[in-house]
């Protein structure tokens, strides 16, 4: 006799297309590079290997789901998953402030996010979030991200959106992109958002690389729509501050951890984590090296952001095997009391072999912790690789930190099938073909 337990009510559980977008407009269906694979995302938690078979995935052997049609049920027996012989944990609950749908639980179901990009393409990377259970201007969530449709540098222009109805919304009284694009080759990257309680200011921070040289400037804002003039706060070599990540203290004092990949850029066998700080978050110390090893791994993106309740500072790491090259990302957790000596873990949040739309890469993500249910709300951005384009995604799910933290403590589990190649750099714009150079979003 089979017991059937319904986990939980499944939340936009049908399937979703991978899609590119033709310059005239049109979309196709993609298949995944170097594997057979269908034009629909299989169920959350199962994979395809490279002769198209499906099989269970990461998660799937994380959480081990059946699907029958188009609800999901837990077999407690039957499932055929020896190596995962514990129930599912229970959802953390609801969240307050609620966020934009999809509001996907738990990593075995993954939900894609849809945003309106001033392109047309919805793809994006690089999303960095701020969350006011508050209201900030009228709003309880501020997003910032770059579209990058086929990898797309000229594209890469810091664009905001907020909530509405639960929906995500570019805010009323203002046009995206929010930084104009530089004359090629020079291109923007690289936002994150940090709200300054002294002025009542909402500031993005963001990367422009040009004439061999990256610049970190700045804008502010008070209602979401009206933003000062850019005020260059950093600069370094090109390829040096990669990545910036920006937190102001509860003694008022602001950090900023960056990557320093001058050691080769995106083929980098090794790069250097560098801390800043600075009183008001325009003038800024010189940086110094953290404590961070990610073992076997290249530390490229991050996201930090303190958690007062725990008095810590955690990050999401985006990281590629040593010699793989950036294009080949999983992402990490990572936590620390000072911000300079940082705990890692040996199994990814995150891997490449969780979500087909991610099959290439786990890219630059963001987080927001719910203090109050000791949860943690994830918005992912990763890559496919599939017929010659680039296809980015981002997705959201939610985890319990405790089961977020057993996860990453564990072993990583074994690769089903076979991995995704690495791909290196790569020409995003044959119009030009020196656009962003070297060097990944």
């Amino acid at each position: 006799m089979v017991n059937l337990i319904v986990a939980r009510p499944v939340i936009r559980v049908s399937r979703v297309r991978l899609v590119s977008t033709r310059r005239d407009g049109r979309t196709h269906g993609n298949r995944r590079a170097h594997a057979a694979i269908s034009r629909e995302i299989p169920p959350p938690g199962i994979m395809i290997d490279r002769v198209g078979r499906f099989r269970p995935g990461v998660a799937a052997r994380r959480a081990p789901h059946c699907l029958l049609g188009a609800a999901a049920v837990l077999i407690a027996a039957g499932c055929g998953d020896a190596a995962s012989p514990h129930p599912i944990p229970p959802p953390p609950p609801n969240e307050v402030p609620a966020p934009p749908v999809p509001v996907c639980i738990g990593l075995d179901v993954v939900c894609n996010v849809p945003l309106p990009t001033y392109d047309g393409s919805g793809q994006l990377v690089h999303p960095d979030v701020a969350v006011f259970p508050g209201g900030f201007a009228g709003h309880e969530f501020w997003l910032a991200a770059t579209p990058y449709p086929n990898g797309n540098a000229n594209l890469e222009n810091p664009s905001i959106f907020t909530d509405d109805a639960r929906r995500w919304i570019v805010p009323p009284d203002l046009t995206n992109p929010l930084v104009a694009p530089p004359p090629s080759p020079a291109h923007n990257s690289d936002p994150d958002l940090v709200f300054d309680p002294l002025t009542n200011r909402l500031r993005l921070y963001y990367r422009l690389t040009m004439n061999d040289t990256d610049a970190i400037l700045m804008r502010s804002t008070t209602d979401g729509a009206h933003w000062s003039d850019p005020v260059p706060v950093a600069s370094a070599k090109g390829i040096a501050i990669v990545s910036p990540a920006v937190v102001r203290t509860p003694g008022g004092t602001f950090v900023m951890w960056s990557v320093n990949a001058v050691q080769g850029g995106c083929l980098a066998r090794s790069t250097v984590l560098e801390r800043r700080t600075s009183l008001d978050g325009v003038h800024w110390t010189n940086p110094s090296p953290v404590h961070i090893t990610q073992q076997g791994y290249v530390l490229w993106h991050l996201d930090v952001q303190y958690i007062p309740s725990k008095k810590e500072y955690w990050a999401l790491i985006a990281a590629y095997p040593v010699a793989a090259g950036c294009a080949a990302d999983d992402l990490f957790f990572a936590r620390s009391q000072d911000g300079v000596t940082w705990q890692t873990y040996p199994t990814p949040l995150v891997s490449r072999t969780d979500y087909p739309a991610y099959a290439n890469a786990v890219y630059r993500s963001t987080f927001n912790y719910d203090a109050d249910n000791d949860a943690v709300r994830l918005w992912l951005s990763g890559a496919v690789f599939s017929k010659g384009s680039w296809v980015w995604t981002m997705a959201t799910s939610r985890w319990r930190f405790a089961d977020m933290l057993a996860h990453v403590s564990g072993p990583p589990a074994p690769l089903s099938g076979t991995q995704p190649v690495a791909i290196g750099p790569v020409t995003w714009d044959q119009s030009s073909a020196d656009a962003a150079e070297s060097d990944f979003p």
